[in-house]
């Protein structure tokens, strides 16, 4: 015989009604339940959309014209500024985004002691690899061809290619009017007796030469566009 106890809890039971929920309570059941997803979303829109817009400042701010100046030194950073800010009028807005960006990256070298500071030497190697740079600002061009061969005559062409047609691989700086006469200002090497001590850009620079980079790789229009900014620097030198 079933005792009382089992008896009441056979009994039947009657269940309550499911609760409406109103939309306010549907939507805080619903982001209780969901809200990691929402912001595993969220933060994964985050890095697309920053990596986007990463990808396009990058390419809105490659350089219309890349510097390799290879020297014993590096230049002072006041004349590399004055000198990108300078050139970008002879450059030009190559690649038509509206502006000219100038870029001059510094390897402290000597083409003829390899061995002499290799950190330099490995990424000047690599950065020649990539065959981006317009224009090399040599110290010693003579050593530099020899050890790389990049550089051309004025229509891109190589020494071993027959072209040149006695036209030099480099130029003094000095020797180009348009180069001669940028008003670079004056950069400081240090102070003494409390004022600063100053050297003229120009002064520093008139003693390196130009040579022009190799075109492989480069499209027919950046190409001739290319040749046509080297004239335009070399102007006075022919």
């Amino acid at each position: 015989m079933a005792s009382d106890y089992q008896n009441w809890i056979a009994r039947d039971v009657k269940r309550e009604a499911p609760k409406e929920l109103t939309k306010k309570e549907k939507r805080a059941n619903w982001w209780h339940y969901h809200w990691l997803h929402v912001a595993l979303c969220g933060a994964l829109a985050l890095v697309v959309g920053g990596v986007a817009l990463s990808a396009v400042r990058n390419r809105n701010n490659q350089p219309d014209c890349r510097i390799a100046y290879i020297g014993a030194a590096l230049l002072p950073d006041e004349t590399v500024a004055a000198l990108e800010t300078q050139l970008a009028p002879l450059i030009g807005d190559v690649d038509g985004n509206g502006k000219t960006i100038v870029e001059i990256r510094q390897y402290a070298v000597d083409p003829e002691d390899t061995a002499a500071n290799p950190y330099q030497q490995m990424t000047l190697v690599a950065h020649l690899s990539a065959n981006d740079n317009f224009l090399y600002l040599l110290q010693d061009p003579e050593s530099f061809q020899e050890r790389f061969g990049l550089l051309t005559y004025g229509d891109g062409t190589k020494p071993e290619d027959g072209g040149g047609a006695g036209e030099p691989l480099w130029y003094a700086w000095k020797d180009c009017k348009a180069l001669a006469a940028l008003p670079l200002g004056e950069y400081q090497t240090g102070i003494s007796n409390g004022e600063p001590v100053t050297g003229s850009s120009q002064e520093l620079l008139s003693g390196l030469y130009i040579g022009r980079a190799l075109c492989g790789g480069w499209s027919q229009e950046a190409a001739a566009a290319y040749t046509q900014i080297w004239q335009n620097l070399i102007a006075g030198a022919q």
